[in-house]
Protein backbone atom coordinates (compact mmCIF):
# COMPACT_ATOMS: atom_id res chain seq x y z
CA UNK A 1 0.00 0.00 0.00
CA UNK A 2 3.13 2.22 1.23
CA UNK A 3 4.66 1.30 -2.35
CA UNK A 4 1.69 2.63 -4.14
CA UNK A 5 0.96 5.86 -2.43
CA UNK A 6 4.57 6.46 -3.14
CA UNK A 7 4.40 6.05 -7.06
CA UNK A 8 0.92 7.93 -7.06
CA UNK A 9 3.12 10.94 -5.39
CA UNK A 10 5.85 10.43 -7.97
CA UNK A 11 3.60 10.13 -10.67
CA UNK A 12 1.86 13.34 -9.69
CA UNK A 13 4.91 15.50 -9.29
CA UNK A 14 6.07 14.09 -12.64
CA UNK A 15 2.40 15.56 -14.44
CA UNK A 16 3.10 19.11 -12.02
CA UNK A 17 6.18 19.24 -13.32
CA UNK A 18 5.87 19.02 -17.39
CA UNK A 19 2.16 21.25 -17.01
CA UNK A 20 4.74 24.05 -15.52
CA UNK A 21 6.77 23.39 -18.64
CA UNK A 22 4.05 24.12 -20.53
CA UNK A 23 2.64 26.84 -18.91
CA UNK A 24 6.14 28.88 -19.35
CA UNK A 25 7.79 27.71 -22.27
CA UNK A 26 5.88 30.35 -24.16
CA UNK A 27 7.35 33.24 -21.70
CA UNK A 28 11.12 34.69 -22.15
CA UNK A 29 10.68 34.84 -18.36
CA UNK A 30 10.77 31.27 -18.50
CA UNK A 31 12.09 29.34 -15.25
CA UNK A 32 12.44 25.97 -16.67
CA UNK A 33 12.82 23.05 -14.50
CA UNK A 34 14.20 20.64 -16.71
CA UNK A 35 17.39 20.70 -18.98
CA UNK A 36 16.15 20.37 -22.21
CA UNK A 37 19.37 19.84 -23.84
CA UNK A 38 20.08 16.44 -21.57
CA UNK A 39 16.80 16.12 -20.11
CA UNK A 40 18.20 16.38 -16.73
CA UNK A 41 15.58 17.67 -13.55
CA UNK A 42 17.10 20.84 -12.30
CA UNK A 43 16.40 24.33 -10.20
CA UNK A 44 14.35 27.30 -11.09
CA UNK A 45 16.57 30.20 -11.22
CA UNK A 46 15.11 32.26 -13.53
CA UNK A 47 16.63 34.52 -16.16
CA UNK A 48 16.22 37.65 -14.04
CA UNK A 49 18.55 35.39 -11.53
CA UNK A 50 20.98 35.32 -14.02
CA UNK A 51 21.33 39.11 -15.18
CA UNK A 52 21.35 40.07 -11.70
CA UNK A 53 24.10 37.37 -10.90
CA UNK A 54 26.24 37.85 -14.08
CA UNK A 55 25.45 41.09 -15.42
CA UNK A 56 27.71 43.02 -13.27
CA UNK A 57 30.68 40.79 -14.01
CA UNK A 58 29.75 40.97 -17.54
CA UNK A 59 29.78 44.51 -17.73
CA UNK A 60 32.88 45.07 -15.97
CA UNK A 61 34.32 42.35 -18.13
CA UNK A 62 33.61 43.84 -21.75
CA UNK A 63 33.66 47.92 -20.06
CA UNK A 64 36.69 47.39 -22.30
CA UNK A 65 35.25 46.60 -25.60
CA UNK A 66 35.34 49.59 -28.36
CA UNK A 67 31.48 48.41 -29.49
CA UNK A 68 30.17 48.90 -25.40
CA UNK A 69 32.01 51.30 -24.29
CA UNK A 70 30.81 53.23 -27.42
CA UNK A 71 26.97 52.43 -27.75
CA UNK A 72 26.31 50.07 -24.58
CA UNK A 73 24.96 46.35 -25.20
CA UNK A 74 23.27 46.36 -28.47
CA UNK A 75 19.66 46.12 -29.35
CA UNK A 76 20.13 43.51 -32.03
CA UNK A 77 22.38 40.51 -32.57
CA UNK A 78 24.01 38.04 -35.18
CA UNK A 79 24.99 35.37 -33.21
CA UNK A 80 27.81 33.44 -36.23
CA UNK A 81 28.66 30.16 -35.79
CA UNK A 82 31.56 29.12 -37.96
CA UNK A 83 32.06 25.41 -38.12
CA UNK A 84 35.34 25.18 -40.23
CA UNK A 85 37.33 28.15 -37.82
CA UNK A 86 35.27 26.92 -34.88
CA UNK A 87 34.70 30.37 -33.64
CA UNK A 88 31.33 31.67 -32.64
CA UNK A 89 31.36 35.23 -33.43
CA UNK A 90 28.51 37.78 -31.66
CA UNK A 91 27.79 40.87 -33.97
CA UNK A 92 26.03 44.10 -32.67
CA UNK A 93 23.66 47.28 -33.48
CA UNK A 94 21.53 49.55 -31.59
CA UNK A 95 19.70 50.92 -33.81
CA UNK A 96 17.93 49.59 -37.35
CA UNK A 97 20.19 52.71 -38.98
CA UNK A 98 23.23 51.22 -37.36
CA UNK A 99 25.57 49.17 -39.47
CA UNK A 100 26.53 45.80 -37.41
CA UNK A 101 29.72 45.67 -35.40
CA UNK A 102 31.72 42.98 -34.01
CA UNK A 103 31.52 42.40 -30.72
CA UNK A 104 33.40 39.47 -29.86
CA UNK A 105 34.72 36.22 -30.75
CA UNK A 106 34.31 33.08 -28.83
CA UNK A 107 36.58 29.79 -29.84
CA UNK A 108 34.21 26.89 -29.68
CA UNK A 109 35.39 24.52 -26.58
CA UNK A 110 34.68 21.07 -27.97
CA UNK A 111 33.59 20.00 -31.64
CA UNK A 112 31.71 16.99 -32.62
CA UNK A 113 30.72 15.86 -36.48
CA UNK A 114 31.95 17.23 -39.26
CA UNK A 115 31.45 20.11 -41.83
CA UNK A 116 27.80 19.61 -43.38
CA UNK A 117 24.20 19.50 -42.36
CA UNK A 118 22.53 17.14 -39.01
CA UNK A 119 19.95 14.50 -40.16
CA UNK A 120 19.02 12.59 -37.74
CA UNK A 121 19.37 12.18 -33.87
CA UNK A 122 22.74 10.64 -32.78
CA UNK A 123 24.78 11.65 -35.73
CA UNK A 124 26.65 14.16 -33.59
CA UNK A 125 26.24 16.88 -36.21
CA UNK A 126 26.38 20.87 -35.38
CA UNK A 127 23.30 21.86 -37.57
CA UNK A 128 23.73 24.37 -40.06
CA UNK A 129 21.59 26.90 -41.33
CA UNK A 130 19.33 29.95 -39.90
CA UNK A 131 18.01 30.01 -36.89
CA UNK A 132 16.22 31.75 -33.44
CA UNK A 133 17.04 31.79 -30.03
CA UNK A 134 14.16 29.49 -28.95
CA UNK A 135 14.45 30.09 -25.11
CA UNK A 136 17.45 31.05 -22.78
CA UNK A 137 17.74 28.24 -20.46
CA UNK A 138 19.35 29.40 -16.74
CA UNK A 139 19.28 26.39 -15.68
CA UNK A 140 21.32 24.41 -17.57
CA UNK A 141 23.64 21.78 -16.79
CA UNK A 142 26.35 22.93 -19.17
CA UNK A 143 26.34 26.37 -16.72
CA UNK A 144 23.56 28.61 -19.04
CA UNK A 145 22.52 27.62 -22.58
CA UNK A 146 20.90 29.48 -25.56
CA UNK A 147 18.41 27.06 -27.84
CA UNK A 148 19.01 27.30 -31.66
CA UNK A 149 15.58 26.60 -33.14
CA UNK A 150 16.81 23.30 -35.06
CA UNK A 151 14.64 21.90 -36.82
CA UNK A 152 13.43 24.89 -38.52
CA UNK A 153 11.26 24.53 -41.53
CA UNK A 154 13.60 24.32 -43.74
CA UNK A 155 15.30 21.10 -41.87
CA UNK A 156 11.41 19.64 -41.56
CA UNK A 157 10.59 20.14 -45.26
CA UNK A 158 14.10 18.46 -46.58
CA UNK A 159 13.26 15.61 -44.10
CA UNK A 160 10.43 14.60 -45.64
CA UNK A 161 11.43 14.59 -49.00
CA UNK A 162 14.48 11.96 -47.66
CA UNK A 163 11.77 9.88 -45.95
CA UNK A 164 13.37 10.75 -42.47
CA UNK A 165 10.70 10.93 -39.73
CA UNK A 166 10.05 13.66 -37.63
CA UNK A 167 11.14 12.41 -34.67
CA UNK A 168 14.48 10.90 -35.99
CA UNK A 169 15.97 14.45 -36.92
CA UNK A 170 16.98 15.10 -33.40
CA UNK A 171 16.58 18.43 -31.21
CA UNK A 172 17.82 20.42 -28.26
CA UNK A 173 21.10 21.49 -29.74
CA UNK A 174 22.11 24.55 -27.73
CA UNK A 175 24.75 26.86 -27.64
CA UNK A 176 26.36 26.13 -23.84
CA UNK A 177 29.09 26.32 -21.70
CA UNK A 178 31.72 23.87 -20.40
CA UNK A 179 33.49 22.02 -23.25
CA UNK A 180 32.05 18.96 -24.15
CA UNK A 181 29.41 18.70 -26.85
CA UNK A 182 27.53 16.28 -29.03
CA UNK A 183 26.39 18.38 -31.46
CA UNK A 184 25.99 21.33 -29.61
CA UNK A 185 28.25 24.46 -29.62
CA UNK A 186 30.10 24.52 -26.39
CA UNK A 187 31.49 27.90 -25.63
CA UNK A 188 33.23 27.72 -21.80
CA UNK A 189 31.29 28.92 -18.79
CA UNK A 190 32.93 32.70 -18.82
CA UNK A 191 31.84 33.10 -22.81
CA UNK A 192 28.21 31.86 -22.17
CA UNK A 193 27.79 34.55 -19.37
CA UNK A 194 28.61 37.16 -21.98
CA UNK A 195 26.49 35.93 -24.39
CA UNK A 196 23.32 34.78 -22.32
CA UNK A 197 23.89 38.47 -20.81
CA UNK A 198 23.83 40.40 -24.14
CA UNK A 199 20.80 38.50 -26.07
CA UNK A 200 18.91 38.56 -22.77
CA UNK A 201 18.97 42.56 -22.64
CA UNK A 202 18.15 42.82 -26.17
CA UNK A 203 15.31 40.32 -26.00
CA UNK A 204 15.60 37.24 -27.84
CA UNK A 205 13.66 37.83 -30.77
CA UNK A 206 16.19 40.55 -31.97
CA UNK A 207 18.57 38.03 -31.86
CA UNK A 208 19.51 35.72 -35.18
CA UNK A 209 21.57 32.55 -35.50
CA UNK A 210 23.51 31.82 -38.58
CA UNK A 211 25.59 28.50 -37.98
CA UNK A 212 27.37 27.87 -41.16
CA UNK A 213 30.27 25.73 -42.74
CA UNK A 214 32.13 28.49 -43.16
CA UNK A 215 33.09 32.20 -43.80
CA UNK A 216 32.37 34.39 -47.29
CA UNK A 217 35.23 34.29 -49.70
CA UNK A 218 36.31 37.56 -51.49
CA UNK A 219 33.97 37.67 -54.35
CA UNK A 220 31.57 36.89 -51.55
CA UNK A 221 31.17 33.19 -51.87
CA UNK A 222 29.89 30.95 -49.07
CA UNK A 223 33.42 28.31 -48.08
CA UNK A 224 32.22 25.02 -47.79
CA UNK A 225 32.80 21.21 -48.32
CA UNK A 226 31.90 19.52 -51.69
CA UNK A 227 28.84 17.39 -50.53
CA UNK A 228 26.69 14.37 -52.98
CA UNK A 229 24.93 13.84 -50.19
CA UNK A 230 22.95 15.00 -49.05
CA UNK A 231 21.38 16.29 -52.47
CA UNK A 232 19.96 19.33 -51.01
CA UNK A 233 23.09 20.64 -49.89
CA UNK A 234 23.77 23.17 -52.79
CA UNK A 235 20.62 24.39 -51.81
CA UNK A 236 21.09 24.89 -48.24
CA UNK A 237 24.45 26.77 -48.90
CA UNK A 238 22.83 28.95 -51.22
CA UNK A 239 20.18 30.06 -48.24
CA UNK A 240 22.95 31.01 -45.86
CA UNK A 241 25.11 32.13 -48.34
CA UNK A 242 22.32 34.83 -48.98
CA UNK A 243 21.56 35.78 -45.43
CA UNK A 244 25.23 36.59 -44.98
CA UNK A 245 25.30 38.64 -47.89
CA UNK A 246 21.85 40.45 -46.54
CA UNK A 247 24.41 41.02 -43.44
CA UNK A 248 27.20 42.19 -45.15
CA UNK A 249 25.61 45.05 -46.73
CA UNK A 250 24.35 45.88 -42.91
CA UNK A 251 28.14 46.12 -42.41
CA UNK A 252 29.12 42.49 -41.29
CA UNK A 253 32.23 40.92 -43.63
CA UNK A 254 32.03 37.92 -42.19
CA UNK A 255 35.79 37.67 -42.57
CA UNK A 256 38.12 34.85 -40.79
CA UNK A 257 38.37 34.83 -37.27
CA UNK A 258 42.11 35.69 -36.10
CA UNK A 259 42.03 33.46 -33.26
Amino acid sequence: MNTHIRFLSVALLVLLGAGYILATSASDKIKTCIDFSRTRLCGNRSVEDVLAVYGPRVSSRLKQNNFIAQNGFPTEILIFANKADKVLRIYGRTGKTQKFSRIKDYPFTAFSGKLGPKLREGDRQIPEGIYEVEYLNPNSSYHLSLKVSYPNEFDRSKAAIDGRRPDELGGDIMIHGRSSTIGCIPIGDEAIEEVFVMVAKAGRKNAKIIISPGALDPRGRLMHPRLDNPPWYGELIKKIEQQMLKYKDAGIDFELSTI
